[in-house]
């Protein structure tokens, strides 16, 4: 599993490479999303019903509330969706953060070091254990079969390395490379 290094390059995370991930793991989760979302609001309106006819409004009241309802329904999608914005993730989890990556394509493997503020980790991943590789405009998103998920910025990156590192995984993973045009 080891062997010298194919392509090593080093990588944080920027805006732009998190926007993408945040898009296409939305766009994966779609279904999930909108079933949880008509989910939330059946129940809160369920409940609105049944707090009405529990304190036996009359029709009058019941039009109050249901808007009332409408207004406070329209607050918590908001408050759910706004929290979902890149932008907000990215300054809560890597605005001031110095994690930085070293990915070392190796013949049988891909060796990732993590540097977050001088705690230092690696994994040494197969590229058999990896589930899935999405290539962005902006970055490669690296999904192993044991739910880890790695950014690969291309944002400092040159053309021949790209070519290298895109050539590395169609080659290795085939199938479960995919190149994403559209988010």
């Amino acid at each position: 599993m080891s062997g010298s290094s194919i392509v090593t390059v080093n990588s944080g995370i920027d805006f732009e490479t998190f926007e993408d991930f945040s898009k296409l793991n939305f766009r994966k989760n779609f279904k999930s999303v909108l079933r949880n979302t008509v989910l939330m609001v059946i129940f809160l309106f369920s409940t609105n019903i049944l707090l009405n006819f529990l304190f036996r409004v009359n029709f009058q009241q019941f039009l109050n509330n249901l808007i009332y309802f409408f207004f406070f329904l329209a607050a918590v999608l908001f408050f759910v969706f706004f929290r979902q914005k890149p932008k907000i993730q990215y300054r809560k989890l890597f605005k001031n953060s110095d994690i930085t990556y070293e990915y070392n394509f190796l013949k049988d493997s891909l060796k990732i070091n993590v540097d977050n503020t001088g705690i230092k980790s690696n994994v040494n991943l197969s590229y058999d254990s990896l589930s899935l590789v999405s290539e962005t405009q902006n970055g490669f998103f690296i999904y192993s079969e044991e739910k880890n998920m790695f950014m690969l910025s291309k944002k400092d990156l040159d053309k021949k390395v790209l070519a290298e590192i895109r050539n590395i995984f169609k080659e290795k993973l085939q199938d479960r490379f995919e190149m994403v045009t559209k988010l």
